[in-house]
């Protein structure tokens, strides 16, 4: 029953909780991940491709429910 959301920031502002999502790469565009799996891909949107970002300084937040998060890999 649990899952796990990201959104994407550009960490410009200190502290992190006042820095709005990139557009289109927000909790409430990310699919949920759910279930056990080691290789869940973060998609927004149907989409998982960062591309676009290549280069750029980027920072993840993460909303969990009734999960845990033992890894991370871009």
């Amino acid at each position: 029953n649990g899952w796990i959301r990201v959104e994407l920031i550009e960490p410009t502002l200190w502290p992190a909780a006042h820095i709005e999502p990139l557009k289109g790469y927000s909790f409430e565009e990310c699919e949920p991940l759910r279930g056990d799996s080691l290789d869940g891909e973060v998609k927004w949107n149907g989409s998982g491709d960062l591309s676009a970002f290549k280069g750029r300084t980027l920072a993840v937040r993460i909303q969990m429910c009734q999960a845990k998060l033992f890894g991370l890999s871009t």
